[in-house]
């Protein structure tokens, strides 16, 4: 078995995944010797990165039988991806405690205007400013799936009314009400915070817009830590400079990086996270621990976890 791995992880890690089954193992992070070595290989061990032309992985690997994305979405391969007798898999688990914690990061620095007094401090200003709280505030979580849910889960610890709105109801979560997707406008006149956590998918392209934010109370907030094509982002500056929303914090852009022209870096009420909300340390160990998993079962023709659905894109 041929598996090509695009990054350049540690000895510790490669020699996990070798103790799981013999295999030739091809580890590069350049796109030449990747397209090269993906021609023959079964299985492609698929780290994101911005300098990969992805679609040029799925050319010509004929022999490929299964691909396991380290990222929790898969957007930016489903484009690329035609074969339907080809396996995908995402890390749909590995990264949710960290994007659940930045998630709460963002929203307490909005309801502290942290962002106000970090600038400050940089002045050598001493201006004390009144914060809010997130306590007794309503939050609607858009998309309670795996991130959704932990996020639930703090916000509850916070002492905050949680709602949450998704295809499905959830279990395993604490909610204090839900509303199914095709009710997001109700859901939207509660929401003091909107936090997305849904795919991205071709139903949720632009599912945030204009119409969305005018639905929303004055002064609500906005944080997004999902994907930035399902925030239209002309629709949040004007809703920002209207003071529609109080303020905004966003993860992730519809383009990335962030243009350097983009208005969003002049705007005091908006937040930037540079697409750094599930990078933690435990980050690639846990997506390895995952993908050796999924080889074993893999090997023994068994069900793989957290297979994608191509037609539903997640």
């Amino acid at each position: 078995m041929k598996l090509v791995v695009t990054r350049n992880i540690s000895n510790e890690l490669l020699e996990k995944i070798a103790s799981v089954t013999p295999l030739e193992m091809i580890v590069s992070e350049k796109q030449e010797e990747i397209v090269k070595e993906v021609k023959d290989a079964e299985v492609l061990l698929l780290f994101w990165h911005a300098k990969h032309k992805v679609v040029d992985f799925f050319i010509e690997a004929e022999k490929l039988k299964w691909v396991h994305s380290v990222s929790a979405g898969v957007d930016h391969v489903l484009p690329h991806f035609k074969k339907n007798d080809v396996i995908l898999t995402r890390s749909a688990t590995t990264q949710n405690v960290a994007i659940a914690e930045h998630c709460l990061s963002l929203m307490l620095m909005i309801s502290r205007q942290l962002n106000y007094v970090f600038k400050h401090v940089q002045q050598r200003r001493w201006e004390r400013l009144i914060g809010d709280e997130l306590f007794n505030h309503t939050v609607v979580i858009l998309g309670v799936g795996f991130v959704g849910r932990e996020i639930a889960k703090r916000c509850n610890c916070f002492g905050m009314t949680v709602i949450g709105v998704d295809l499905v109801k959830p279990s395993r979560v604490d909610l204090y009400r839900f509303y199914p997707i095709s009710n997001l406008d109700e859901a939207l006149k509660e929401a003091d915070y909107l936090v997305v956590t849904l795919p991205l998918t071709k139903e949720t392209a632009g599912l945030i817009g204009e119409k969305e934010f005018s639905e929303m109370k004055p002064g609500a907030k906005l944080v997004n830590v999902s994907r930035g094509g399902i925030v239209a982002e002309k629709a949040m500056i004007e809703a920002l400079k209207q003071k529609r929303l109080a303020a905004a914090a966003s993860d992730v852009f519809e383009t990335e990086p962030l243009p350097s022209t983009s208005p969003l870096y002049e705007m005091e009420n908006f937040i930037i996270s540079p697409h750094m909300a599930g990078l933690t340390p435990y980050m690639v160990p846990r997506a390895v621990d995952l993908f050796c998993k999924n080889l074993r079962k893999y090997l023994n023709g068994e069900p793989l976890l957290h297979a994608v659905i191509l037609e539903r894109g997640f």
